[in-house]
């Protein structure tokens, strides 16, 4: 069945394209970047709709949405949990690292302290 889809307001950054839609049946918007599993895809549309889903593979490489019939707000968005993680613990770390540090140079003090009397 085909199906008229009119896209507007598109938006493209390094981590999030935005576009509305108006689509007269369900329809599949395939995006010309290069499909990932860490991005996203989240529609808001008609009567409610919120729903975040993966973004599809589309001709192998490609991303993909799929629409539904009525108007639509469209973004896909990249959102790596690993990425997250590894900053977290890379914080974590760097406070530990942090507090041995400050707690050495207060032992340091304590010994010279004691050394001096």
């Amino acid at each position: 069945q085909r199906a008229d889809v009119r896209v507007t307001n598109l938006v493209v950054s390094g981590n999030e394209v935005r576009f509305d839609a108006n689509a007269s049946a369900p329809s599949v918007a395939v995006v010309a970047q290069t499909w990932f599993p860490s991005w996203k895809v989240q529609i808001i549309g008609e009567r409610d709709l919120n729903i975040t889903t993966p973004a599809l593979r589309a001709n192998l490489a490609c991303q993909a949405a799929l629409i539904p019939a009525g108007q639509s707000r469209v973004r896909l968005f990249y959102d790596d949990h690993s990425f997250k993680l590894g900053g977290a613990l890379s914080g974590a770390t760097l406070l530990l690292c942090a507090f041995c540090w400050v707690r050495e140079k207060k032992n340091a003090l304590l010994s010279d302290e004691k050394i001096a009397r």
